[in-house]
């Protein structure tokens, strides 16, 4: 008898366990995962768990600033979605304009095939080739500036400390 009650102690911790998801964590670290995401390339499935934990923790400036990484850095993605995340991870915590800073200059190092003339363009007779210089150009041209504009914001927070 006493082994039957001990197996339906066992069997009933474990039910409660699973019911309560008191045995371990179940609870999915979105952080975690959206930096082994990043870190494998899954950049869908990071931008996923980000955008799940900007959602249950929206003070969290790094999700922010990751998000806008994103963002930026993949060809996939729409380039403009990045500055509204880098402006709120910056709302939170100002540290982060030298961040973004750098990794827009990064981005420009990186990127110097965007670095379209005007003579390319013009001189480009194909008018999916041209539309496409010139959305390199553009994206190009928004980075420097959003760079410049990064520094000059790390450059007046250090001047206020």
């Amino acid at each position: 008898m006493k082994i039957f009650k001990g197996i339906l102690y066992v069997i009933f911790l474990l039910s409660l366990c699973v019911v309560t998801n008191g045995c371990g964590s179940s609870k999915k670290d979105n952080m975690a995962m959206a930096k082994r995401n990043i870190e494998i390339g899954r950049y869908g499935n990071a931008k996923a768990d980000l955008e799940t934990e900007i959602k249950e923790h929206p003070k969290n400036a790094e999700a922010y600033y990751l998000l806008g990484r994103i963002f930026l850095l993949n060809s996939w993605a729409d380039y403009s979605l990045a500055e509204p995340r880098f402006e709120s991870a910056y709302k939170i915590n100002k540290s982060y304009a030298k961040q973004i800073a750098e990794l827009y200059s990064q981005y420009l190092k990186q990127a110097k095939g965007l670095n379209v003339s005007d003579a390319e363009i013009n001189n480009e007779q194909n008018p999916a080739k041209k539309e496409t210089l010139m959305k390199k150009k553009e994206r190009y041209e928004h980075a420097k500036t959003m760079h410049q504009m990064w520094l000059a914001r790390t450059a007046a927070d250090n001047s206020k400390e």
